[in-house]
Formats: C-alpha cells, structure tokens, sequence
C-alpha cells in the first residue's frame, strides 16, 4: 500500500462526503442557517480531508489521520487567534468560531479509517481525467470551508439598554466564549465590559458589539449597549447579494442596529436554551491579548 491510490477518490462515501462538504458551504449554510449545517461541514470534512492524503500518500495513514486530529484541535483552539490575525492583517477575512461540540465530529474518523482500509483491498476502475477533476475539486472544497468575509468598521455609538430576568452567573452560563481565555468565570463575574457577537442571518452578516453587563438586584441583570464595533459579511463563492449586504450594512443607523440586537441577542436569551448560539468575549483580556498579538508582530 506504498504506491500512490487516488483510484479511491472515485470510491462511493468519499464522492458522498465531498459533494455534502460543498452542497452545506456553498448552498446549505446560507439558505438553512442551523445547527446541523453548522456541524455538517465538520463531519463530511473530518471524513474525506484524511482519506484524501490518504489515497496520496498510503504508507503515512495512520499519521495523517492523526495529524487531522492535531490541525481540527489547533483551528478550533485559541491557539490560532494568531494565524487569523495575521490573515486579517494581509486582508484576508477568515471566519472561525471557537466550539468545543464541534470535536464531537471526530467520530467519523474512525469510519474514515476503516473504510479507506476496506477500499484499499479493492481494485477500482478509473479514468484519469476523473481523478484529476476529483482532485482539484477536493482541494476547492478544502479552503472553501472557511468563506472569506469583508470586515465593516462600524463605530456606532448606543445608549439602549435591556433588563434580563437572569442573574450573571447565569448569563455567563447560556452565552459561549468565544476565545479560551475569556473562559475566567470569577474575571468575568468581577468585570463589566464585554464584547458580544451574533448574526443577523438574512444577511449573512455578524455583528459585534461592546456592552456593559452588570447585576441590578439578585436574579436581573442589565445589559446596556455602548457601541456597534464591526460587521462581517460573507462574500466569496456561493454567496449571492453579497455586495448588496455590504451596502445595507454600511447605511445602518443605531436605530436599526438596536433593532437586530434585541431580535438576535435579547430575545434568543430570554428564550434561552442549551444550543443558544450567542458568543461573548471579556474586554480586558481580549485586548490584552490582541495588544500582545500586534506587539509579537512588529
């Protein structure tokens, strides 16, 4: 099993998996933003990422599939803040969001594993002008997984404020950080000011924006927001009006910013559940870190 195998790019689950990992980041992800097409793309790319080196470099399989491992662990660990901001910098848009449920798709890597394992026992016809388009359309799919966004500055100021019949503790619970390091629950119970994220989906746009949380009497906070910092809206293959969002963005007032808050943010809350997809940062330490980040660069 030493010579090259790409004949097993043509096998039946890999072909599955590579036409479900562009079906949900090119079409999936836009028009039915959910839970399942935001795991979709983890599982089906956990599956064919490894057999593909795989079937290129047969006698290093078991390290490639370990390697899978490491990479999935590190882009999904604040341990690549710093490879992000260095693409934000060159003014690539990466988009990332730190999730520890995605490492549940690591159990189809075993299904990887032995099914490349099975195939390999077989003989497979192929054509080469099939494996080459195969080929390069795996590759696409590779760096298509992550859709490049335009960054908004945005710098809108608000005064609007929201109570919650929630203690902060209790906040800090259902709202997921976003990085590592804002995973401090007795820093984030002692500060006030923080970075929130959510997304408007229609427009394919994610907002972040500085508040002031703080606990007004036992069991009610509230949440008061200070400034509308940024926007990101997808743009690239697969992505329609994407121009257009940029536009609509760049023309929203703080009027109509308070509105997609309290319908994206506010009321996802008070509906809270354990799948809530609203994220947080604590200011000091994210800009600390940042500060740290652009002085290790300079």
């Amino acid at each position: 099993m030493e010579r090259r195998r790409t004949e097993l790019l043509q096998s039946p689950l890999f072909l599955i998996g590579l036409c479900l990992l562009l079906l949900n980041d090119l079409v999936f992800k836009y028009e039915f933003s959910n839970p399942i097409t935001g795991k979709l793309s983890d599982f089906a790319g956990l599956f064919i990422f490894p057999f593909f080196f795989a079937a290129l470099f047969p006698k290093w399989i078991k390290s490639i599939y370990t390697l899978t491992i490491a990479i999935f662990i590190y882009w999904n660990s604040e341990l690549s803040s710093g490879l992000i901001h260095f693409f934000k910098d060159s003014g690539l848009m990466l988009h990332r969001t730190i999730d520890s449920t995605d490492f549940i798709a690591f159990i189809v890597l075993p299904i990887s594993y032995y099914y490349f394992i099975n195939q390999s026992s077989k003989r497979i016809r192929h054509r080469k002008t099939s494996l080459a388009f195969i080929s390069f359309i795996s590759l696409f799919s590779f760096v298509a997984t992550t859709a490049p966004r335009a960054i908004v500055s945005l710098n809108i100021d608000s005064d609007e404020s929201y109570s919650l019949n929630m203690s902060k503790s209790d906040f800090f619970k259902i709202v997921h950080p976003n990085h590592g390091y804002s995973n401090s629950h007795k820093e984030n119970m002692n500060d006030s000011l923080f970075y929130v994220y959510y997304s408007i989906p229609e427009k394919l746009t994610d907002i972040t924006a500085l508040v002031k949380i703080k606990e007004v009497d036992e069991g009610i906070i509230q949440i008061a927001v200070l400034n509308y910092t940024n926007g990101y809206v997808a743009t690239g293959l697969g992505v329609r009006e994407g121009d257009k969002n940029i536009e609509y963005l760049e023309t929203m007032n703080t009027e109509n910013h308070n509105k997609y808050f309290e319908l994206n943010f506010i009321s996802p809350l008070k509906n809270f559940s354990k799948s809530i997809n609203l994220y947080f940062d604590n200011k000091r330490i994210h800009d600390k870190y940042l500060k740290q980040i652009n002085s290790n660069q300079e």
